[in-house]
């Protein structure tokens, strides 16, 4: 299977950071990926060059 990844393809001009906490957005909790049975949660962010547009 190549090719196949187990993530979405990332949008242009975006990145994918992964961390270990992240904030719940309706909550407004923290999340530990490690009480979730993950390393780290993929965020989705844009690119530096993008934001000074």
């Amino acid at each position: 299977m190549s090719g196949s990844s187990m993530f979405p393809p990332v949008p242009p001009g975006c990145t994918v950071i992964f961390r270990r906490w992240r904030k719940d957005p309706r909550t407004g909790a923290w999340l530990d990926a490690r009480r979730y049975g993950h390393r780290a949660w993929p965020m989705v962010v844009r690119n530096d060059d993008d934001k000074r547009q």
